[in-house]
């Protein structure tokens, strides 16, 4: 097989949309945290009415979204017809050797229609995740979901009446507020069945379908164009740690239409375009057409046996047993709650409350630790990258390293 793009560089193909609405949510943080701290400065009902309307409004909010909204329709126009050429290349190569012409950006309408197609179907994703963000809110065993504005308006009406009432503390009311909204983060909410992803997820979801989509429907058409539907196959990509429904079609040679005794038929043995399977949620597979006689495997069956062999071999750590998949989730779930307390640190930085900011500075150096002892154990690159955030800059995390080790 060809070079096309590797597991990791489709991983990393939405990072610099993702991280525009990673300062999104840290933007969100820290206007919120600001203006619930200064609600303890309000003691009379008369004064809370005043600057109520300046408090909860959000047009600094809707602002920065629009600006988010603008900075990402830039990079989906610049970043899909990088990807689509990249994905042509790769197959160039392959119907060069065949001798075979293929449709390319430049002598086919068809290829430039699934890109515009795909940009504006991208970018229309991704307005609807803004115009349907919110926070998560758990009443006893219920998750809630409210919108920006909703949520500032409650919030901040809640921290009001808490502080006025003089029952409870006013640092541990901020608290509680700037808690409630990191504890969540920023999310897109479907608001009518209830489900909900973080914002970095589904914009990552949403440039990764789009992209995947695109290029299937440009190596469909090649196909369709060039080789008879009975003569068309594929040979599946591979990588390492692969999730386990997985290993038994990474790296094989599948027919598209219909089967054979050597081949069998691509989408039943992968799960093409299911969430679990083929190109679905969070697959860093792909597959190019694969010509007998023409094409190499890039592995071998014997090799591929060997690397599932491997695969679920097991390593211990503090008295449990990983496999190298189990290892990269484990992994995930250290990056997630290291963004979590970063969330809780630039909440509680903006909203004045020192000792729950050195609380959370040594939660995140324990935190550091664990990621670090466990991917030097398990041999599993770290991502560093994935617990990063954005405004999460030099100085706060100087601030929080000097905090733990008070």
């Amino acid at each position: 097989m060809i070079d096309i793009l590797t597991p990791n560089q489709l991983s990393n193909i939405p990072n610099n949309i993702v991280e525009l609405y990673s300062q999104l949510e840290e933007f969100i943080i820290t206007d919120f945290s600001r203006r619930v701290a200064k609600t303890g400065e309000i003691t009379s009902t008369a004064e809370w009415q005043k600057q109520r309307a300046k408090l909860i409004g959000i047009k600094n909010i809707e602002a920065k979204i629009a600006e988010t909204l603008n900075l990402t329709n830039a990079q989906i126009e610049s970043l899909f017809p990088e990807i689509a050429l990249t994905s042509i290349k790769a197959e160039q190569e392959i119907y060069k050797k065949a001798k075979l012409d293929p449709l390319t950006l430049e002598n086919s309408q068809q290829m430039k229609d699934y890109l515009s197609a795909a940009i504006k179907n991208t970018k229309g994703d991704i307005v609807n995740i803004t115009q349907s963000m919110g926070f998560a809110q758990k009443l006893g065993n219920r998750v809630t979901y409210k919108p920006i504005a909703k949520f500032y308006q409650d919030e901040l009406n809640l921290a009001q009446l808490k502080v006025q009432s003089g029952v409870i503390d006013y640092n541990i009311v901020i608290k509680q507020a700037v808690k409630k909204m990191t504890d969540s983060g920023l999310r897109f909410v479907d608001y009518e069945s209830g489900w909900s992803n973080r914002i970095d997820v589904a914009t990552r979801r949403a440039v990764l379908t789009g992209t995947h989509q695109m290029t299937q429907q440009m190596s469909n058409a090649n196909m369709d164009k060039l080789i008879s539907k009975d003569e068309q196959y594929a040979e599946v990509t591979s990588h390492s740690p692969c999730r386990p429904s997985h290993l038994k079609f990474q790296g094989r040679v599948f027919k598209i239409v219909g089967s054979s005794s050597e081949y069998p038929n691509l989408a039943d043995s992968t799960g093409l375009g299911t969430v679990g399977g083929l190109k679905g949620s969070n697959c860093h597979h792909d597959y190019l057409p694969f010509i007998p006689n023409v094409s190499i495997r890039t592995y071998s069956d014997k090799q591929l046996e060997e690397m599932e062999r491997e695969s679920k071999k097991t390593f211990g750590y503090k008295g449990k047993e990983y496999t190298h998949y189990e290892a990269s989730q484990y992994q995930r779930e250290i990056e997630t709650a290291i963004r979590q307390t970063k969330r809780e640190l630039i909440g509680y930085k903006e909203a004045g409350l020192d000792s729950d900011f050195k609380i959370s500075s040594i939660k995140l150096s324990q935190q550091r630790r664990e990621y670090k002892e466990f991917s030097e154990v398990s041999g599993v690159r770290q991502k560093n990258d994935r617990s990063q955030l954005v405004g999460f800059d030099r100085s706060i995390s100087q601030q929080a390293t000097n905090a733990a080790k008070k």
